[in-house]
């Protein structure tokens, strides 16, 4: 029973095991389908989880895109804009650069303001155009502006207009490019070169070569530089300019001369000229067919360039990097213009989703970041060049103070035609003027520093023009030099005082007659203007009192001898005032001392310049030329000189049809390293211009040196004197003067090879020939007519003297005497009172008293030396200056008239220097415009004297007429 209870509980439990296995497996079965479900479920969530990834990547590259894209859509939307204005303003905005190109170019910077103004707002005035209009802008972009600065382009903004002008219109019109410097030829060259254009080089229209070297270039399309040295353009050249072209078959051809030349696309001619008066003089029916291009610096200009010369000596570091900063500005909108570029491009190529796209984005993002990183370093470069300005303006004075001195240099053509200065010339003397680089520490050390090279600069300039001046010229630039150094301390109405330019409106002076009496009655007018003029003069000089000013006036220096306690009331200026207006004799004198102080000069008049030292000045390729006066003749001296030297000199004058043989005698000598010596080519002026283009175009050896000498002549050509070195030769102001320039001419060896005796009397013969020059100055008080004493009678002296000395070392006076007296200088003077003055100097000078003694015509004892070098240093520290009137056997008062007519002179050239010419067009020469502006000023002071004198008139009109006394 028990084992049956026992089996039916296996069998139940067996029967419970088959059940829960059915239920494991049903279960197994549900766990199965549960874990499919669970994965199926699992794989929908990834699915999901990364669809919602995937869509978030999606929104993030839509948000990326459309951020990026709105950013460049704003500038886009603002080129839009722009394009669409400038589409608009295109026709009127092509209008008027052609103007620009055709009408303005010939003209100077402030010239070429005016016109566009002017246009501006007639354009305005009709609706048609309301902003401004910029040439630069409109033809170039800033990367090609950078590129044309790199190839030798000037940096100011004249420089980049005319660069514009020529690369726009060379292909369908000629310029002629008006260039002093000639720098922009060089640019121009080089330019073309790297664009890989052949060039034929510089070509003149006297050149027998000329038609075979244009017609080459005409064949085989090379570039032809055409240099003018006058208005006149070779009628063959006509076609050339109008583009006559026609076809011959399927050549094309233009006629040339009397040939028909086949004419290649490629050729283009260039005509340049240095002197800026050219172009206003070619004939009309020429000069519309030329684009003028004027380089021709103006005075801002000129500034701008020298503050850049004077940063790279003192601080280049400045001008290193505001270079860098304008390069890296350019390189940076340029790598920004890139960007933008490929970013549309690949937008425009993207095929499919533009959101899966993973270039572009990039391509975005990398643009975004670019342009971020641009814009703050074009603000940063900004903050930099604002800062580099403050330091450059620091500079600044002296860029302008250069520019002026330039302008004064330019004016003095209007002195005299033969004083024509170069840029070059002037750039060269800045340039030395700024002596050696000096660190600055602080700003009192900048203030030193400019001072330095402000007194080094006018002492160059000064010591350089008066070189090239006649001495009747050398006051009148000095007063004007002097003048610009001291403007601040010069009132408007003592200017136009001592011009002649006041006139008195009320006419009532504060010097009563009772207080005149000390005064000559014929200086009381003056006395009086002067005191109506300057008030507060009268009150520092104290005119009223007698006690003062009677011992001032009766001295014959009264310019060195003004009253103590007055002198340090008055500036130097006020103290000409007063010579002008009481002793006009003696104004000359206070100029000069007047310009020698504010100057810090010795004397107005230059250093004595040996003909050694000019040689070392100038180079081979630059002339040297004398300008003579009748009666100065350097050839003896140049000659000596090149003996001395070991230089072989060969020499011609001009006349007689042999100019063609000192072409050949010039081109020799820059071969062969010579000296060439080309005498009175004021005799041959048309023919003087070839010169100049022999020495441009030649290489010169570095020993060859070309001397020529002229008379002034006003229609000299004006490239060969701005390429010279200029001298004027005639003998020095000052019998002291003159001397020690003869003694500059003479050689050592020569003049030290025998005794004291022979020295001695050498030097005689110097101051003998110095004195009689010395009063030719003093017409008719010295000789009563202009004698022309020349070098040629010194020499002729010398070996007279040297003839009449013995062996022992004395001297037949009374040979010598005779001959000086009837061959030498008594030849020279038809006059039987100037003659009896020839001999009274011949007995006063040549005679053993007088080698012993000394004498009123010596300047000094003469030492018992034959030094040359003790000669001179007795000149320069002797206390007699030997140009005393009384020191000539003259009047104390001869040079009384002298200095009237000089100093009258001076002022009249003051005047005219004051009417400053303009040129209004290029049609017209600048020599023949007046400034509008000064010529009011001038008509204000005729005016002003109308209205005084109608004052008068009606003062006495208005008195009722008195009974005549019976």
């Amino acid at each position: 029973l028990k084992l049956r209870q026992t089996e039916e509980d296996l069998h139940a439990a067996r029967m419970r095991l088959r059940q829960c296995e059915v239920e494991r497996e049903r279960i197994t079965e549900r766990v199965k389908e549960m874990q499919k479900e669970f994965a199926k479920r699992t794989g929908e969530a990834e699915a999901l989880r990364n669809g919602v990834e995937e869509a978030r990547g999606t929104l993030r590259r839509a948000v990326g895109l459309l951020e990026g894209l709105g950013e460049e859509k704003e500038r886009w939307r603002e080129e839009t804009d722009r394009i669409t204005i400038k589409m608009e303003h295109l026709p009127v905005e092509s209008m008027v650069a052609a103007a620009f190109m055709v009408y303005v170019g010939a003209l100077g910077e402030d010239s070429r303001a005016e016109y566009l103004s002017d246009w501006e707002s007639k354009l305005e005035a009709r609706s048609i155009q309301n902003e401004r209009f910029s040439f630069l802008h409109f033809t170039a972009t800033e990367s090609e502006l950078l590129k044309l600065r790199s190839q030798g382009l000037g940096g100011d903004e004249l420089s980049a207009e005319n660069a514009m002008i020529i690369l726009r219109s060379y292909k369908v019109a000629v310029p002629l490019i008006t260039d002093p410097t000639q720098n922009a030829e060089v640019w121009l060259n080089r330019h073309l070169k790297e664009k890989g254009v052949q060039l034929t080089g510089s070509l003149d229209q006297t050149d027998l070569a000329f038609l075979h070297t244009l017609e080459l270039s005409l064949r085989f399309g090379k570039t032809v530089f055409l240099a003018l040295t006058e208005a006149k353009v070779d009628p063959v050249l006509f076609p050339l300019l109008r583009g006559d072209c026609h076809y011959t078959g399927s050549r094309r051809v233009i006629q040339l001369a009397e040939r028909s030349v086949d004419f290649s696309d490629d050729f283009c001619i260039f005509l340049t000229c240095r002197d800026p008066g050219i172009l206003g003089s070619i004939p009309p029916d020429v000069r519309s067919l030329l684009i003028g291009v004027n380089f021709t610096v103006t005075r801002q200009g000129l500034i701008r360039q020298l503050l850049g010369i004077v940063l790279s000596h003192d601080r280049p570091e400045l001008e290193e990097r505001r270079r860098e900063l304008l390069a890296n500005e350019e390189t940076l909108k340029s790598r920004l213009m890139d960007l933008e570029d490929e970013l549309l491009e690949q937008l425009a190529a993207v095929e499919g989703d533009v959101l899966g796209n993973q270039r572009l984005m990039e391509s975005l993002n990398r643009t975004k970041d670019s342009a971020t990183s641009i814009a703050e370093s074009l603000q940063e470069s900004a903050r930099l060049q604002d800062a580099l300005d403050e330091q450059r303006a620091m500079f600044r004075s002296i860029a302008v103070e250069g520019s002026e001195l330039f302008m004064l240099m330019s004016d003095m053509k209007k002195v005299g035609s033969m004083y024509r200065f170069s840029l070059t010339e002037f750039i060269g003397i800045f340039t030395a003027s700024l002596g050696e680089k000096q660190s600055r520490r602080t700003d009192e050390d900048l203030d030193i520093r400019l001072n330095d090279i402000s007194t080094r600069m006018k002492g160059n300039v000064f010591e350089y023009v008066s070189r090239t001046l006649f001495k009747r010229d050398r006051l009148t630039f000095a007063v004007m030099m002097a003048r610009n150094a001291v403007a601040e301390s010069i009132k408007e109405n003592e200017w136009h005082l001592f011009m002649g330019n006041f006139v008195a409106r009320d006419g009532i002076s504060p010097l009563k007659e009772g207080h005149l009496s000390w005064c000559p009655v014929d200086r009381r007018a003056q006395l009086a203007k002067l005191v109506l003029a300057l008030s507060e003069l009268n009150a520092k000089a104290k005119m009223e009192s007698p006690n003062l000013w009677r011992g001032w006036i009766e001295e014959d220096a009264c310019e060195e001898k003004f009253p103590q306690e007055i002198a340090l009331k008055l500036t130097s200026f006020q103290k000409v005032l007063i010579v002008q207006a009481l002793r006009p004799d003696r104004l000359e004198s206070a100029l000069v001392k007047f310009t020698t102080e504010v100057l810090a000069v010795p004397s107005i008049s230059p250093p004595t310049s040996s003909l050694h030292s000019l040689c070392q000045a100038a180079e081979g390729f630059r002339p040297i030329l004398f300008i003579v006066t009748p009666g100065a003749d350097p050839t003896r001296d140049l000659t000596e000189l090149a003996a001395s030297t070991g230089q072989k000199l060969v020499s011609m004058a001009i006349g007689g049809g042999n100019e063609q043989e000192a072409l050949e005698m010039l081109r020799n000598g820059m071969v062969e390293g010579h000296w060439v010596l080309i005498m009175n080519l004021h005799l041959a002026l048309a023919w003087v211009g070839k010169i100049e283009v022999e020495l441009r175009n030649g290489k010169p050896h570095r020993d060859f040196r070309c001397w020529l000498t002229t008379e002034p002549r006003e229609d000299f050509p004006t490239t060969l004197l701005e390429s010279s070195l200029k001298v004027a030769f005639e003998f020095p102001p000052g019998v002291r003067n003159n001397v020690k320039r003869i003694c500059e001419s003479w050689d050592a060896r020569w003049f030290e090879a025998g005794d004291v005796s022979r020295s001695q009397v050498l030097f005689l013969c110097a101051c003998f020939h110095a004195a009689v020059q010395e009063r030719t100055s003093f017409i008719p008080q010295g000789w009563t007519k202009d004698y022309e004493f020349s070098t040629a009678d010194l020499k002729s002296a010398c070996e007279t003297a040297l003839q009449a000395l013995k062996d022992d070392g004395s001297v037949e006076w009374p040979t010598l005497r005779g001959i000086l007296e009837n061959a030498v200088y008594g030849c020279r003077v038809d006059n039987t009172f100037d003659l009896r003055l020839v001999r009274q100097y011949v007995k006063d000078i040549f005679a053993q008293q007088a080698i012993d003694n000394g004498g009123d015509l010596l300047p000094f004892r003469l030492p018992s030396t034959t030094s040359l070098g003790t000669f001179k240093s007795h000149l320069d520290h002797s206390e007699r200056s030997g140009d005393d009137q009384t020191h000539l056997k003259m009047a104390p008062n001869a040079d009384r008239a002298l200095q009237l007519t000089n100093s009258e002179r001076v002022l009249a050239q003051i005047r005219m220097l004051r009417l400053r010419q303009v040129q209004p067009s290029g049609q017209q020469s600048a020599e023949g415009t007046i400034d509008m502006i000064s010529l009011r000023g001038e008509l204000e002071i005729l005016w002003a004297f109308w209205e005084s004198r109608a004052r008068e008139h009606q003062a006495a009109a208005s008195e009722p007429l008195r009974p005549a006394e019976s």
